[in-house]
């Protein structure tokens, strides 16, 4: 489910930022709608990706990364936007990237689905 709402999220995003018209509505829901989904469900898979005593840290540290992301996203869209002169096309040029986040879940996350939390993130033991 992760990599189908990655995946469709920044395609829809695309697409609201270049059509025009009735469309914008229903694409912006579904955008919205997916982008929401796939947030939550890989802060899920998330949280089980790490055993329990670095849980916290893991998660401050997604924090932290989401934050640094969010800030260079805003600097990347203004260097995009003096050079194309729009927004739209500097945010759609911009999520382009996002497009391999699936195949990166894909490829490098565990299957969650059936297992139990200590299979997949163990506790280390010295």
């Amino acid at each position: 489910m992760v990599a189908a709402f990655l995946f469709a999220h920044p395609l829809l995003v695309i697409a609201f930022y270049q059509v025009s018209g009735w469309i914008l509505a229903p694409l912006w829901v579904a955008m919205i709608f997916a982008g929401m989904a796939g947030g939550v469900v890989l802060s899920a898979v998330g949280n089980e990706l790490f055993p329990t005593s670095y849980r916290t840290t893991a998660s401050g540290a997604r924090m932290i990364v989401g934050t640094i992301g969010g800030a260079l996203g805003l600097i990347t869209e203004s260097i995009l936007y003096g050079i194309f002169d729009s927004h739209w096309n500097a945010v759609s040029i911009m999520v382009i990237g996002a497009l391999f986040a699936p195949f990166i879940v894909l490829y490098f996350f565990p299957e969650t689905s059936g297992r139990e939390l200590e299979e997949i993130s163990p506790e280390k033991t010295a």
